[in-house]
């Protein structure tokens, strides 16, 4: 029978694991958890705060302080879980941008006690940064939903796990190396990797491609 320390990759200073349950059987051994959701929330934040706003968590349980920007659902008219209309924000807005995955991952860390950061492609080099120094640390891949509620692999949070440990140091759990290598075999068409994911067709049909474009940008100039 399998214990709790089986499921947390104990002699690695960087693992990983998928949704909710992942979250949970990492977190308490770990100093930070990284959400990573490339196709929707993790983006978004990173484009906000390129942009010069302030992302708030989200708490799903509780209501949002007053003067504080809600994103809605993805919409390219109205500030939304669609990168691309984030990009437009004044600098100091303050903003939630809720989500089905990524947010509710973040409330889920804080309430098991766990610092929680967002990653993606664009911003990774600032998530290196900020876990530098930090013992142990946990890539949480976000990925997607079946229409059972349960976790769907997502290959662009597998690939955000990779890019993110590609510039980090220490030893790595095999699955890890395994997300790393992963994104070592896309970076030379990054973008029509995302594009051919099962998300990225779907934001592509629905008009939403420039989504994909961003989400796909490796390291942008303002995160260096």
């Amino acid at each position: 029978m399998l214990v709790d320390e089986d499921w947390r990759q104990p002699d690695a200073r960087v693992c990983c694991g998928w949704g909710a349950n992942g979250l949970r059987a990492l977190a308490p051994s770990v100093d930070c958890v990284v959400v990573v959701d490339v196709l929707s929330f993790s983006t978004s934040c990173a484009v906000a705060r390129e942009a010069g706003a302030v992302v708030l968590p989200h708490d799903p349980d509780r209501s949002v302080p007053d003067g504080v920007l809600v994103a809605g659902p993805r919409s390219l008219e109205q500030p939304s879980l669609s990168p691309s209309s984030l990009r437009r924000l004044a600098p100091g807005t303050r903003i939630v941008i809720p989500s089905l995955n990524g947010s509710r991952l973040l409330a889920l860390a804080r309430n098991l006690g766990v610092t929680a950061i967002t990653g993606c492609l664009r911003d990774r080099h600032q998530v290196a940064r900020a876990v530098a120094r930090l013992d142990r640390v946990a890539l949480i891949a976000a990925g997607e939903r079946w229409t059972d509620d349960t976790v769907r692999f997502a290959l662009e949070d597998w690939l955000g796990v990779g890019a993110i440990a590609a510039l980090l140091t220490g030893s790595f759990s095999p699955e890890v190396v395994a997300a790393q290598a992963a994104f070592d075999a896309h970076v030379p068409d990054l973008e029509a990797a995302l594009r051919r994911t099962a998300s990225g067709r779907e934001l592509v049909r629905r008009g939403f491609e420039q989504d994909v474009v961003l989400a796909a940008e490796v390291g942008t100039e303002a995160e260096r």
